[in-house]
């Protein structure tokens, strides 16, 4: 089966050094210390 997929992403700037924006990505805080 072939699947055609057109996806568009949009990155907010330092999503990385959010803990809010970790959350909402289901990152838990403490493992990534």
């Amino acid at each position: 089966v072939k699947v055609y997929l057109n996806l568009w992403v949009k990155v907010k700037s330092g999503w990385r050094d959010n803990n809010f924006n970790l959350r909402e990505f289901g990152y838990n805080i403490k493992d990534l210390n």
